[in-house]
This record gives C-alpha cells, structure tokens and sequence, in this order.
C-alpha cells in the first residue's frame, strides 16, 4: 500500500517529522533506506524549513559520499523513488499502517522460529502501545469551538496552584500548553525555586500522573534532597534524623507514591531524549534544569544563538504536546557602581536573559526572573517579566528564600 519511499517524503514535510518520527519503527525500511531514514534527524536539526529539491542537494553531499560504491546507484535510484511520490490527505492512514507491518514481520519471525506466545504478546503490546500514542496526537482535526471548554482555559480556574500566591494571584494556575522560563544569576536559588514550586504542584496531580525532573546541574542526590526537604518543610539535618517519620510524611503528600516526581540524569541528554520519556511516562508536569544544557538542534559556537532559537521552540512544542514545562536559564544579575564595584541585582528584566538575544523571550509564554541583594541575604524579588496570560495586577515581589527547607514564601 505505502512504500518506504512514500514514509520519507511524507517525514519531510516539517510538521509531520516533528510529530511522527519517532512513532515510525526503523524496522520497515530495508538496509539502504533505512540510511535515508536516519538522516533525516540530523536534517531536519540542522534545516529550519525543509523541502524535498534542499534534502536531496543535502544528502548528496553529505552522505551520499560515504556511501560505498556499490551501493551509490541504488541511493541513486531510490532518491528518484521518493522524486515521485506525491503525498495526499490520507495523513492517518500512513504511520498505523507502517506499525501495523513492522508487527506483521515480526510475528512472522516468531512463528518462523516456532510458537512462542511470550514473543508474540510482547509484539502485540508494542504494537498497542504505538497505536495508543498516535490516537493520543491530532490529525488535522479542528479544536470544538465549546465555550465553556474556552472558558475553563483563559480563566485558569483549573491546572497547578502556586505555592507562592504572588504567582497565583498574578499568573494564575498552570495548564497544559504553558511553557514557563525562570531564569536568575548563578547560585540565586533557582533551581531550589523549582523544587519548591514543583514538588508543591506534583501533590496536585492525579494518582496516574507524575513530575518528570530532568537535571543536568549535579547530583540527582542532591536534587532529591532539596525535593525532600521542600515537600516536608523541614531542614536536610532533621530529614536524616527522622527518616520513618519523614518517609511517612512524604508519602502521604505524594499520595503514596515515593516516585510521584521522577528525576532523571540529563547531563548528556538531547531534546530527543526527553522526548521519548516524555512520551513514555504519564506526565502532568515536566523540569528541565538546565534547558540551554539540552544537546541538539546543532554543534557550532557560532550558531548557539540559532540553536537556542529552536531549542526553545521545541520545549514549547512539548509544553502544547504533552504538559506544562518549566525551565531554568541564567539571567544577567550584576551591575558596576560608578566605582567599579560589582552589586547583585533585585529585578533582573527581559533584556538580561543570557545568550539568545530575543529567541528565549519570544518562545516562552511566561518568563520569572529571581534577583537578589546582598544587604538581604534571605529576600529574593521576582519579576514577572513576560506573561501571555495578560497585564499582572503586580509584576514584582519580594519574597522569602528559606534555603534549609528548599522553599520560596511570601
């Protein structure tokens, strides 16, 4: 019905590949396609736009050399395969029919081999499995012009409570599609920030639902302490000394589950990644900290600014795809007196987020800075510096950072 020449034209198309890659198995394409299959990826991550004449002059000078030679004819004789193919409306029939062939091969093998019902309920699940994620992703169909389904959006009167009700009263609660940046100077609390406000909105979700922490700023340990000490509101000296009494504690907060908020070690990982656990958990919230830490979307230094760009458009894709993201950057938060003297500053603005001139501003949906002062060793200011939400009644705050217990009040 569809060959694997009419799967790579139709993966071409930007909006498709963005949102059935890595739906599609590698195991329906044949050797020498699935060489065109997989540069698709390194494509598509370094080509803001694609189209088909731009893949071909690509791929020809940069795989098509390293191929060997007896096989360049044939490259050359399936790139003139997917020249024809012409994709038409039938975008839901594609990805399930090559999900369904790549099962179909599969218990083949097995029965080949002999009965094995083990083997032949594992494909049926993966199978299952595929189909349910696909069903979970639209097909072009329009959203229900439903008022009160309106209503119950752009009111805010359901999603995730702030812990600090500067941020409710000002921001709202947090719903799906929300991609929230908090950006502050280094070691001013936010990745402590995160801590208090996330492990106060996983006690919010549902039973199936859970936090997904992704950290590439040191020890998952230490990350977990700081979540520890947040959800049970006392210091990391007390937590240790009574571990029952704050086991019992935590647990019932969580709702029993002790991995309600899963932190995951980021350091290597790239934004495909976190896609893919992203899609495997039941998530009602997602921390990247650091997001500008996440591998891909390009190598050069002198392209980090390109990079960033579509860095942050993929979080925000993630936010509208599965969740409410929340993300760490680091913001410019000193200043030179008239005499050369360094100061922090309390209200760090848009302009100071460092290293993308306006690529992060222009992705998030909302942007929180933290500054801080010396003479306050305790108070942080909070910055509403970008809300999609609308005007806030009052964009700025002091409040109070008890670091002991990983906690922002006030």
């Amino acid at each position: 019905m569809y060959s694997n020449a009419y799967l790579i034209k139709f993966l071409l198309q930007k909006e498709n590949y963005q949102s059935y890659y890595d739906l599609v198995p590698s195991a329906t394409f044949d050797n020498e396609y699935l060489k065109i299959f997989s540069a698709l990826k390194e494509y598509h991550d370094t080509h803001e736009t694609a189209s088909w004449e731009n893949f071909q002059l690509w791929y020809l000078a940069n795989r098509y050399p390293e191929l060997p030679d007896s096989t360049k004819e044939l490259h050359t004789q399936y790139l003139k395969q997917i020249d024809v193919c012409e994709i038409g409306e039938n975008v839901s029939e594609i990805v399930p029919y090559f999900l369904a062939q790549k099962t179909r091969r599969e218990l083949l093998d097995i029965l080949k081999v002999g009965y094995n019902p083990q083997a032949i309920s594992k494909a049926l699940e993966q199978y299952n499995e595929g189909v349910e994620k696909l069903n979970a992703r639209s097909f072009g169909e329009y959203v229900n012009n439903d008022l009160d389904d309106i209503f119950k959006v752009c009111s805010r009167k359901e999603g995730l409570k702030w812990r600090l009700s500067f941020l409710n009263e000002n921001l709202g609660r947090l719903i799906n599609g929300d991609f929230l940046v908090v950006a502050a100077y280094v070691n001013s609390g936010k990745t402590s920030f995160l801590a208090s406000e996330g492990a106060y909105m996983a006690s919010q979700l549902p039973n199936e639902k859970s936090l997904l922490w992704f950290n590439n700023e040191g020890p998952e340990e230490r990350i977990l302490s700081r979540i520890w000490t947040s959800v049970c509101g006392i210091s990391e000296e007390v937590l240790f000394a009574q571990p029952e009494r704050s086991k019992e504690f935590y647990k019932k907060v969580m709702g029993g589950d002790f991995n309600k908020i899963k932190v995951f070690n980021a350091t290597f990982f790239s934004a495909d990644n976190i896609t893919k656990i992203a899609n495997k958990y039941n998530c009602g919230l997602i921390i990247i900290d650091q997001l500008d830490n996440v591998a891909g979307f390009g190598k050069q230094a002198d392209m980090e600014i390109i990079r960033f760009k579509k860095l942050y458009q993929w979080a925000r894709g993630l936010a509208k795809n599965r969740c409410p993201v929340l993300v760490s950057t680091q913001g410019i938060g000193t200043y030179a007196d008239k005499n050369g003297e360094m100061h922090y500053k309390k209200y760090i603005g848009l302009s100071q987020l460092d290293g993308s001139r306006i690529a992060k501003q222009a992705a998030a949906d909302f942007i929180i800075t933290i500054g801080k002062d010396e003479n306050t060793p305790n108070s942080r200011y909070l910055l509403i510096a970008k809300s999609k939400s609308g005007v806030p009644k009052a964009d700025r705050a002091e409040v109070q950072f008890l670091e002991k217990i990983s906690r922002y009040v006030g």
